[in-house]
Protein backbone atom coordinates (compact mmCIF):
# COMPACT_ATOMS: atom_id res chain seq x y z
CA UNK A 1 0.00 0.00 0.00
CA UNK A 2 2.86 2.31 0.69
CA UNK A 3 4.73 1.60 -2.12
CA UNK A 4 1.54 1.98 -4.53
CA UNK A 5 0.91 5.64 -2.49
CA UNK A 6 4.51 6.61 -3.13
CA UNK A 7 4.36 5.86 -6.93
CA UNK A 8 1.02 7.58 -7.47
CA UNK A 9 2.68 10.95 -5.35
CA UNK A 10 5.95 10.62 -7.54
CA UNK A 11 4.18 9.95 -10.56
CA UNK A 12 1.86 13.40 -9.88
CA UNK A 13 4.99 15.19 -8.79
CA UNK A 14 6.72 13.84 -12.01
CA UNK A 15 3.27 15.33 -14.30
CA UNK A 16 3.89 18.69 -12.17
CA UNK A 17 7.67 18.95 -13.35
CA UNK A 18 6.78 18.46 -16.48
CA UNK A 19 3.89 21.57 -16.49
CA UNK A 20 6.34 23.76 -14.16
CA UNK A 21 9.34 25.94 -15.68
CA UNK A 22 9.99 27.71 -12.02
CA UNK A 23 13.55 26.35 -11.54
CA UNK A 24 12.73 26.04 -7.91
CA UNK A 25 10.01 24.42 -8.13
CA UNK A 26 11.57 21.96 -10.39
CA UNK A 27 14.18 21.14 -8.04
CA UNK A 28 11.63 20.94 -5.24
CA UNK A 29 9.80 18.56 -6.74
CA UNK A 30 13.17 16.50 -7.62
CA UNK A 31 13.69 15.72 -4.01
CA UNK A 32 10.07 14.61 -3.52
CA UNK A 33 11.03 12.45 -5.84
CA UNK A 34 13.51 11.09 -4.23
CA UNK A 35 12.02 11.35 -0.51
CA UNK A 36 9.55 9.10 -2.33
CA UNK A 37 11.83 6.63 -3.84
CA UNK A 38 13.77 6.51 -0.60
CA UNK A 39 10.48 5.55 1.17
CA UNK A 40 10.14 2.87 -1.37
CA UNK A 41 13.04 1.59 -0.94
CA UNK A 42 12.62 1.36 2.86
CA UNK A 43 9.25 -0.73 2.49
CA UNK A 44 10.97 -3.05 -0.49
CA UNK A 45 13.47 -3.49 2.66
CA UNK A 46 10.41 -4.46 4.74
CA UNK A 47 8.70 -6.94 2.70
CA UNK A 48 11.95 -9.00 1.64
CA UNK A 49 12.24 -9.60 5.41
CA UNK A 50 8.54 -11.49 5.33
CA UNK A 51 8.36 -14.78 4.77
CA UNK A 52 6.10 -14.63 1.42
CA UNK A 53 3.93 -16.93 0.38
CA UNK A 54 4.79 -18.67 -3.22
CA UNK A 55 1.86 -16.92 -5.19
CA UNK A 56 2.88 -13.43 -3.27
CA UNK A 57 6.64 -14.42 -3.78
CA UNK A 58 5.66 -14.83 -7.60
CA UNK A 59 3.75 -11.31 -7.89
CA UNK A 60 7.00 -9.65 -5.82
CA UNK A 61 9.30 -11.31 -8.22
CA UNK A 62 7.48 -10.19 -11.37
CA UNK A 63 7.27 -6.50 -9.63
CA UNK A 64 10.75 -6.50 -9.53
CA UNK A 65 11.02 -7.36 -13.23
CA UNK A 66 9.05 -4.83 -14.38
CA UNK A 67 10.78 -2.28 -11.97
CA UNK A 68 13.71 -1.52 -13.91
CA UNK A 69 12.62 0.17 -16.38
CA UNK A 70 9.75 1.40 -15.04
CA UNK A 71 12.38 3.49 -12.68
CA UNK A 72 14.53 3.94 -15.64
CA UNK A 73 11.96 5.71 -17.87
CA UNK A 74 11.01 7.49 -15.05
CA UNK A 75 14.10 8.88 -14.06
CA UNK A 76 14.90 10.46 -18.46
CA UNK A 77 11.49 11.60 -17.81
CA UNK A 78 12.08 13.71 -14.63
CA UNK A 79 15.89 14.54 -16.49
CA UNK A 80 13.83 16.17 -19.14
CA UNK A 81 11.52 17.54 -17.11
CA UNK A 82 14.19 19.46 -15.15
CA UNK A 83 15.71 20.65 -18.24
CA UNK A 84 12.45 22.64 -19.38
CA UNK A 85 11.65 19.96 -22.21
CA UNK A 86 8.54 18.96 -21.47
CA UNK A 87 7.12 18.55 -25.08
CA UNK A 88 9.72 15.35 -24.84
CA UNK A 89 9.11 14.34 -21.59
CA UNK A 90 5.27 14.28 -21.55
CA UNK A 91 5.64 12.45 -25.15
CA UNK A 92 7.49 9.60 -23.26
CA UNK A 93 5.40 9.69 -20.31
CA UNK A 94 2.62 8.82 -22.65
CA UNK A 95 4.30 6.08 -25.29
CA UNK A 96 7.08 4.73 -22.58
CA UNK A 97 6.09 5.20 -19.15
CA UNK A 98 2.17 4.85 -18.97
CA UNK A 99 2.20 1.05 -20.37
CA UNK A 100 5.10 0.17 -17.78
CA UNK A 101 3.29 2.06 -15.05
CA UNK A 102 0.02 0.45 -15.57
CA UNK A 103 1.54 -3.58 -15.37
CA UNK A 104 3.19 -2.11 -12.22
CA UNK A 105 0.26 -0.75 -10.75
CA UNK A 106 -1.36 -4.08 -11.63
CA UNK A 107 0.64 -5.87 -9.86
CA UNK A 108 0.96 -3.88 -7.05
CA UNK A 109 -2.73 -3.73 -6.94
CA UNK A 110 -2.51 -8.13 -7.18
CA UNK A 111 0.37 -8.01 -4.59
CA UNK A 112 -1.29 -6.39 -2.07
CA UNK A 113 -4.58 -7.62 -2.46
CA UNK A 114 -2.77 -11.50 -1.94
CA UNK A 115 -1.24 -10.35 1.31
CA UNK A 116 -4.18 -8.68 2.82
CA UNK A 117 -6.22 -12.38 1.56
CA UNK A 118 -2.88 -14.50 3.45
CA UNK A 119 -2.87 -11.78 6.68
CA UNK A 120 -7.04 -12.62 6.86
CA UNK A 121 -6.36 -16.16 6.44
CA UNK A 122 -3.62 -16.29 9.23
CA UNK A 123 -5.61 -13.66 11.57
CA UNK A 124 -8.31 -17.15 11.17
CA UNK A 125 -5.69 -18.97 12.28
CA UNK A 126 -4.28 -16.91 15.11
CA UNK A 127 -8.08 -16.76 16.75
CA UNK A 128 -8.82 -20.28 15.95
CA UNK A 129 -5.32 -21.30 17.91
CA UNK A 130 -6.08 -18.35 20.41
CA UNK A 131 -9.42 -20.35 20.78
CA UNK A 132 -8.00 -23.90 21.19
CA UNK A 133 -5.37 -22.70 23.73
CA UNK A 134 -8.11 -20.93 25.69
CA UNK A 135 -9.80 -24.38 26.16
CA UNK A 136 -6.30 -26.34 26.43
CA UNK A 137 -5.63 -24.12 29.57
CA UNK A 138 -9.28 -23.92 30.92
CA UNK A 139 -8.79 -28.17 30.79
CA UNK A 140 -5.02 -28.01 32.92
CA UNK A 141 -6.87 -25.41 35.20
CA UNK A 142 -9.93 -28.16 35.82
CA UNK A 143 -7.11 -31.27 35.60
CA UNK A 144 -4.66 -29.00 38.27
CA UNK A 145 -7.96 -28.50 40.16
CA UNK A 146 -8.77 -32.32 40.54
CA UNK A 147 -5.21 -32.83 40.77
CA UNK A 148 -5.16 -30.63 43.62
CA UNK A 149 -8.02 -31.86 45.30
CA UNK A 150 -6.74 -35.62 44.94
CA UNK A 151 -3.41 -34.68 46.81
CA UNK A 152 -5.27 -32.80 49.47
CA UNK A 153 -7.95 -35.84 49.98
CA UNK A 154 -4.69 -38.27 49.91
CA UNK A 155 -3.22 -36.89 52.69
CA UNK A 156 -5.90 -35.76 54.56
CA UNK A 157 -6.43 -39.79 54.74
CA UNK A 158 -2.60 -40.45 55.16
CA UNK A 159 -3.01 -38.11 58.50
CA UNK A 160 -5.90 -39.39 59.28
CA UNK A 161 -5.70 -43.03 58.96
CA UNK A 162 -2.98 -43.07 61.29
CA UNK A 163 -4.56 -40.94 64.06
CA UNK A 164 -7.67 -43.05 64.02
CA UNK A 165 -5.68 -46.09 64.60
CA UNK A 166 -3.55 -44.17 67.45
CA UNK A 167 -7.07 -43.72 69.20
CA UNK A 168 -8.13 -46.66 68.84
CA UNK A 169 -5.11 -47.93 70.53
CA UNK A 170 -5.14 -45.98 73.31
CA UNK A 171 -8.82 -47.02 73.98
CA UNK A 172 -7.79 -50.30 74.10
CA UNK A 173 -4.72 -49.37 76.48
CA UNK A 174 -7.37 -46.99 78.49
CA UNK A 175 -9.51 -50.19 78.96
CA UNK A 176 -6.32 -52.14 80.53
CA UNK A 177 -5.66 -54.11 76.93
CA UNK A 178 -1.37 -53.49 77.15
CA UNK A 179 -0.55 -55.67 74.65
CA UNK A 180 -1.73 -53.57 72.06
CA UNK A 181 1.32 -52.04 69.52
CA UNK A 182 1.52 -49.53 67.14
CA UNK A 183 2.14 -50.64 63.54
CA UNK A 184 2.69 -46.79 61.92
CA UNK A 185 6.57 -46.33 62.30
CA UNK A 186 7.36 -43.78 59.68
CA UNK A 187 9.68 -40.95 60.70
CA UNK A 188 7.52 -38.41 60.63
CA UNK A 189 5.43 -36.81 63.70
CA UNK A 190 2.66 -39.34 63.60
CA UNK A 191 5.53 -42.16 63.57
CA UNK A 192 7.55 -40.65 66.47
CA UNK A 193 4.36 -40.38 68.73
CA UNK A 194 3.42 -43.99 67.63
CA UNK A 195 6.91 -45.02 68.86
CA UNK A 196 6.66 -43.16 72.31
CA UNK A 197 3.39 -44.94 72.60
CA UNK A 198 4.88 -48.25 71.94
CA UNK A 199 7.99 -47.63 74.61
CA UNK A 200 5.15 -46.53 77.37
CA UNK A 201 3.11 -49.46 77.17
CA UNK A 202 6.59 -51.42 76.73
CA UNK A 203 7.42 -49.45 80.46
CA UNK A 204 3.93 -50.10 81.70
CA UNK A 205 4.05 -54.01 80.92
CA UNK A 206 7.07 -54.04 82.89
CA UNK A 207 6.24 -51.83 85.61
CA UNK A 208 3.19 -54.26 85.88
CA UNK A 209 5.49 -57.43 85.36
CA UNK A 210 7.70 -56.18 88.30
CA UNK A 211 4.67 -55.39 90.64
CA UNK A 212 3.31 -59.06 89.96
CA UNK A 213 6.60 -60.56 90.90
CA UNK A 214 6.68 -58.13 94.16
CA UNK A 215 3.58 -58.92 95.21
CA UNK A 216 4.69 -63.07 94.73
CA UNK A 217 7.72 -62.08 96.30
CA UNK A 218 5.42 -60.60 99.26
CA UNK A 219 3.17 -63.69 99.19
CA UNK A 220 5.73 -66.27 100.22
CA UNK A 221 7.32 -64.31 102.67
CA UNK A 222 4.10 -63.70 104.35
CA UNK A 223 3.37 -67.21 104.15
CA UNK A 224 6.62 -67.77 105.76
CA UNK A 225 6.13 -65.31 108.63
CA UNK A 226 2.77 -67.15 109.38
CA UNK A 227 4.69 -70.72 109.92
CA UNK A 228 7.54 -69.28 111.56
CA UNK A 229 4.34 -67.31 113.51
CA UNK A 230 2.54 -70.29 113.82
CA UNK A 231 5.90 -72.69 115.44
CA UNK A 232 6.50 -69.81 117.60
Amino acid sequence: GQVSSNNSAIEAYVMEMMLNSDYTATQNLSLSISDRTARNAMAYSELEQISLSAASKALYDEYNTLTPDYFNVRSRIVDLATRNESERAYAMFQEELQPIREQVNLVVNKLSSQLLREAQSNNASSLELAKTSTILIIICIGVGILLIAGGGLLISRLVSSPLREMQKMMQRAENGDLSVQGTYLYRDEIGQVTRSFNRMIDGLRDLIRRIDESAVTLSASSEQLAASAEQT
